[in-house]
């Protein structure tokens, strides 16, 4: 029975984290706030070492969706150093997709995001 349980908990956690990774496509904070609400230590199990290429935080400033990277920052700012799997940031993803407010808020939250190299 507890096996049973442990199997049910990975399967919850690997939707929660599905889910995480869905929603800064479409820039959904109401689903982030959801998410944040339910397990509050969502952000602390990501980073771009799991199974995903790049962070939540790479998504959304790709993509442009300013107050869905202002959310992620405003609970987890170290995002904003993390190399994705070509080693770029989110400042040199929205910098190459001319996401100049979700820049700015990049350098807000960590300024020393500027001096990241990538390949």
């Amino acid at each position: 029975m507890e096996l049973m349980n442990i199997e049910i908990g990975h399967h919850q956690e690997e939707d929660k984290m599905r889910v995480l990774y869905e929603a800064p496509y479409e820039g959904c904070v109401s689903t982030l706030n959801s998410l944040l609400q339910q397990d509050p230590g969502i952000l602390q199990k990501i980073s771009s070492q799991t199974m995903f290429i790049e962070t939540p935080l790479h998504l959304s400033a790709s993509h442009g969706h300013l107050e869905f990277t202002k959310t992620l920052l405003s609970q987890k700012p170290e995002l904003a150093l993390e190399k994705n799997s070509l080693r770029s940031t989110p400042l040199h993803l929205a910098s190459v997709e001319g996401h100049i407010d979700i820049v700015k808020q990049l350098l807000v939250a960590r300024a020393e995001a500027c001096l990241v190299r990538d390949q």
